[in-house]
């Protein structure tokens, strides 16, 4: 009878922790994605235009969509 109990706890237990590692890697991933999108954006701005950035950010949108919508 004990037995269940500690099997319940273990599972509610690896449920949590496998919750919290998704949303840190969820969230690392977006951070990452949002540092290295300003950075670019400003250094394709000077370099090539306007119309690179528009190019990047459409870019950057379907490498998200890709990842988010897959998951």
């Amino acid at each position: 009878m004990n037995d269940d109990r500690f099997i319940a706890a273990d599972i509610i237990y690896k449920v949590i922790i496998v919750a919290v590692l998704a949303f840190w890697a969820i969230t690392s991933f977006s951070l990452c994605t949002l540092k290295t999108l300003l950075s670019w954006v400003s250094l394709a701005k000077a370099i090539y235009g306007q119309a690179a950035v528009a190019l990047m950010i459409k870019s950057s949108s379907v490498f998200q969509a890709t990842v988010w919508l897959t998951i």
